[in-house]
Formats: C-alpha cells, sequence, structure tokens
C-alpha cells in the first residue's frame, strides 16, 4: 500500500519535547485522523499502516530512515488516487450501542 503510493507520512515523536507516550499518541493520532479524513474528503485513496506498539515495527521505520535515539516513529500514512472505487462498509451494529450501562 506504500510501495505504489504517490505520498507516505511518518508520524514521528520527539522525546525531548513530550509529556509521556499516551500524549503522543493522542496527539499523532488525532493528526493522523485528520489527514485520512480530509484525504477522502479531496477523492484521495488513504491508509493507515502499522508501527506501534508493535515494537519490531517501529525499530524497522527508526532504522530505514535513520532516526536519532529521541525521534521514535510510530506509523506511515499512505495516501494516492484508488484504483478502484470502495464502497462504504456496512459495521453499523445496535447491539453495541449502550446507553447509561454496558
Amino acid at each position: 500500500m506504500l510501495k505504489e503510493a504517490k505520498l507516505g507520512v511518518v508520524l514521528l515523536a520527539n522525546r525531548d519535547h513530550q509529556f509521556g507516550d499516551a500524549y503522543d499518541m493522542m496527539d499523532l493520532s488525532a493528526m493522523s485522523e485528520n489527514m485520512l479524513v480530509e484525504a477522502c474528503s479531496l477523492g484521495l485513496g488513504d491508509v493507515w499502516l502499522g508501527g506501534y506498539p508493535e515494537q519490531e515495527r517501529v525499530e524497522f521505520l527508526k532504522t530505514f530512515f535513520k532516526q536519532p535515539e529521541n525521534i521514535v516513529p510510530n506509523w506511515v500514512l499512505s495516501f494516492g488516487h484508488p484504483l478502484h472505487e470502495l464502497k462504504p462498509k456496512d459495521k453499523w451494529d445496535p447491539k453495541k450501542v449502550h446507553y447509561n450501562t454496558y
């Protein structure tokens, strides 16, 4: 999904300027979702490619992109033009919605 993509974005955390892993994950997740939603609104295809919390994947990205020790690559977003139109998935399940109880 990345090899033939027009653009790949690596989401990085700088361990020298942080409040903790949880904040990095929240900030990077929100930023990633916003980028994916905007790309979709522009008619582009996009994929959130895994990394964190799989340490093996994080280390691969860190080595591949030659990141210094304080910079941690968390995941990659892939953007491009879809080869074909995908239909939205119907994942709605009313049994998964709970009101005032679980």
